[in-house]
């Protein structure tokens, strides 16, 4: 599923974040279950980007964790836009925000891809 089929509402959204609305104040299994899920996601994308640090294909001094909750921050950021506020640009500006960040975590010089 894209986050173009997402946020035209193809789809019902994003089933995290539906469930997040939902359960995020309310203890309980479902909230803990929820909640797991997205760590172990989240530390999953972590060591992938820690592991293109570490091949340089990011920048050393690349924080990846930083860089994990940056990416996510613009994944809800476009959700929200796109479908609550019906925002025309609201990808545009999401992808817009993710090529800055690919841009600072870039490699230059010799070896770079």
């Amino acid at each position: 599923m894209s986050l173009e089929q997402v946020a035209s509402g193809a789809t019902a959204g994003c089933f995290y974040i539906s469930c997040a609305y939902e359960y995020d104040d309310r203890p309980g299994t479902v909230r803990h279950q929820l909640a797991s899920s997205v760590r172990a996601w989240r530390e999953a994308f972590i060591s992938n980007a820690q592991q293109a640090v570490d091949l340089g294909q990011l920048a050393q001094g690349t924080d990846a964790e930083q860089l994990v909750f940056e990416i996510y921050a613009l994944l809800l950021a476009a959700q929200h836009d796109t479908r609550l506020l019906e925002s025309s640009d609201g990808l545009h500006r999401a992808r817009a925000g993710f090529e800055r960040l690919l841009a600072r975590g870039a490699v230059h010089g010799e070896g770079a891809p």
